[in-house]
């Protein structure tokens, strides 16, 4: 009797830790998916605003339907500052966030005292959405690679400057 006790307790732990692994490989599948999402999303809007710019120089002022977040009007897109409609920042950080992405895509970030990290180390779903825009809109107005500082004023606009 103790045996089958034991063969049954064996077999049911045996079964949680499968349905861990595979939860645990789920997350990370799906939290990569975002995040190829995210990438996707900005180059769409990169490419976008690229044949927009294309379109102007050849005399067509036209704003594609697409392009959700592109700088204000009288704001130069190619400037190394840029402000547009705000995404929340003030809300979770009162200070100047540094973000910075390098040439093979991975985005770190730094807020305030605390020392930079990958933006996939940031756990907090409301504060990684919001950092996942900033760098949609850094990497739709500066390209692929740069490091700026993004903040949002009183009104609720999101201010980047380019510093690299």
């Amino acid at each position: 009797m103790n045996i089958i006790l034991m063969t049954l307790g064996l077999i049911a732990i045996l079964l949680v830790a499968i349905t861990v692994y595979y939860l645990v490989k789920l997350l990370k599948v799906s939290r990569s998916a975002r995040d190829n999402a995210s990438r996707f999303q900005a180059f769409t809007q990169q490419q976008l605003l690229m044949q927009a710019r294309m379109d102007a120089l050849d005399g067509e002022a036209v704003v594609p339907k697409g392009l959700l977040r592109a700088p204000e009007s009288g704001v130069a897109a190619v400037s190394d500052a840029v402000t547009c409609a705000g995404v929340g920042l003030s809300e979770l950080s009162s200070e100047v966030v540094f973000l910075a992405r390098d040439s093979a895509g991975d985005v770190s970030v730094q807020m305030g005292d605390k020392p930079p990290v990958p933006l996939t180390y940031v756990l907090d779903p409301k504060l990684r959405q919001v950092l996942q825009r900033i760098v949609s809109q850094a990497t739709l107005s500066f390209g692929y690679s740069w490091s700026i500082l993004a903040n949002e004023d009183n009104e609720g606009r999101l201010h980047l400057r380019r510093l690299s």
